[in-house]
């Protein structure tokens, strides 16, 4: 069976299958076409597995999801599809394809997930703020659109840039569209992850859920990231807090830790009743997202878009603009231009000394010790730090 949405239709990749590889037709002016190589397999899963795949003619990367024919849900499919208008949130599909036995769903790639991330280092109480932030944007939208993930967990938030910490949501597989004809009952998702209601826990009538299932999994997400625990290892945890028998946060060293506001953040979320839950939308307005930054390097000040830049300018002109900085006048910004090359400026000729005063060393203008640190120092951006209160919103 395929589907008979035309947008679908219209994401369905022309292939070929050529010795284990993919030839697609990419229908332009003029025609192209990509061949593409299996290098790895990336993740498996009761549904199917994912393969890191290399273009022959371009030599970039995509992620394949194969899923049997048996196994396939359109509705993922649908779902990936209407997402595309949202690169910056989502795991974007490129296209999809099929053989007699399987469909393929062609996706960008990412180098690693939030899972993998949270057991090789521990994230930042800021970076923790700064993911949080990226999926609740995107659940704002899902959740706008009647779509409810059902699946947030650390495995199935997609790393897609490192340096700022950026984020997708993916893994649709077992997302669900409320389109007024159907209803949350199923019960699904991972386990630590999954609200009351999905369990079929409380006491209102919760055989059928709502969007809140997916506010619940990232208080729970987000705890984790803070505590790298999980806030109820097992079900009779979950019992125990929704009987009102255990209290949140437990008590113990590592959630002592935690900051107050982020406590009340979570909490807002692990609420049993899924109509008090705070939503996607209020929940981005909470003061525990503020990020105060108290350390930016000058280098965001003297180029703001240096990351953007194809190459970084040279540690001398650094150096160079931040004595402008600190020896210049105040009230005259720096131009941008003065951090590429400069000419070596004409020195002009000394004026004589008075008659009636002896010649003697020219006495320059003290630098601050910033600037005479970066003399000394191999790497001008290492050490120029000063601290600038912003927040980010």
């Amino acid at each position: 069976m395929t589907p008979a949405s035309t947008h679908l239709q219209e994401l369905k990749l022309d292939t070929e299958f050529i010795d284990g590889r993919y030839r697609h037709t990419i229908a332009e002016e003029p025609v192209r076409y990509e061949t593409w190589t299996r290098t790895e397999i990336i993740g498996e899963g009761a549904f199917g597995t994912v393969y890191k795949e290399t273009c022959a003619e371009r030599r970039n990367l995509r992620a394949v999801k194969q899923l049997r024919k048996s196994l396939v849900r359109w509705n993922e499919i649908a779902i990936l599809a209407q997402l595309r208008s949202y690169p910056e949130h989502f795991v974007m599909l490129s296209g999809w394809f099929e053989d007699g036995i399987n469909v393929y769903l062609a996706m960008e790639y990412l180098p690693g997930d939030l899972d993998a991330l949270l057991k090789e280092q521990d994230l930042s109480e800021d970076d923790t703020k700064r993911v949080t932030k990226q999926i609740l944007a995107g659940l704002e939208i899902l959740h706008d659109n009647d779509i409810c993930h059902r699946d947030l967990k650390p495995g199935n938030i997609l790393i897609a840039h490192w340096i700022p910490l950026s984020v997708r949501i993916g893994d649709f597989g077992v997302s669900k569209h409320f389109d007024g004809n159907t209803e949350g009952r199923t019960t699904t998702g991972t386990r630590p992850f999954m609200a009351p209601e999905v369990w079929g826990f409380g006491d209102e009538d919760t055989s059928v859920y709502t969007t809140a299932v997916d506010m619940w999994s990232l208080g729970c997400l987000v705890y984790f990231m803070l505590t790298k625990e999980l806030p109820f290892p097992e079900t009779r945890n979950l019992i125990n807090f929704l009987s009102g028998r255990d209290p949140f946060p437990p008590s113990t060293a590592v959630t002592r830790s935690i900051p107050h506001s982020a406590v009340g953040f979570i909490a807002s979320m692990l609420q049993p009743s899924p109509a008090s839950r705070i939503p996607a939308s209020k929940a981005q307005l909470h003061s525990w997202l503020l990020i105060k930054k108290q350390h930016e390097t000058i280098w965001n000040h003297i180029l703001p878009d240096a990351g953007k830049q194809a190459a970084r300018p040279k540690p001398k002109q650094i150096a160079r603009s931040i004595k402008d900085l600190v020896l210049g006048d105040k009230n005259e910004p720096v131009p941008l231009d003065s951090l590429g090359p400069k000419t070596q400026p004409q020195v002009s000729a000394k004026k004589p000394a008075p008659v009636d005063c002896p010649p003697g060393p020219e006495k320059q203008p003290r630098a601050s010790a910033s600037v005479r640190r970066i003399g000394k120092r191999k790497h001008a951006f290492s050490i120029s730090v000063f601290p600038i209160f912003m927040y980010e919103g």
